[in-house]
């Protein structure tokens, strides 16, 4: 037979297990959550760049594979600002002005033209 004090004892040891087992599989949760967004915007990112490095003229506002890029960096980014990982309002807002990014207007010089 079991007196209080040892079941007592038993009962925080489990208890005590319960927690570790919790707390660990929330961490790792927490962890492959992390690493998946991660993984999802640096891969964006590094695709954005290998097309800017062979389109360096063209505008990330006219190009539809830009913006999905950037559509899909600034996704994995807000989950990662939900989750408390990232925290930088400035970096998101950078690449949401980058899908607005046109060329300039300009009008061709009217001198020297003949009508």
């Amino acid at each position: 037979m079991m007196d209080t004090g040892q079941f007592l004892k038993c009962c925080l040891v489990l208890s005590l297990f319960w927690f570790l087992v919790e707390l660990v599989t929330y961490l790792y949760n927490n962890y492959r959550e992390v690493s998946t967004w991660t993984c999802r915007h640096n891969e964006a990112f590094h695709k954005l760049m290998a097309w800017r490095a062979t389109k360096p003229f063209l505008y990330y506002g006219t190009c539809p594979y830009a913006q999905s890029l950037i559509l899909t960096m600034i996704d994995a980014y807000v989950h990662l600002m939900e989750i408390g990982y990232a925290s930088d309002r400035e970096y998101l807002e950078r690449l949401k002005r980058m899908l607005h990014e046109y060329p300039p207007n300009f009008d061709p010089p009217a001198s020297g033209s003949i009508f």
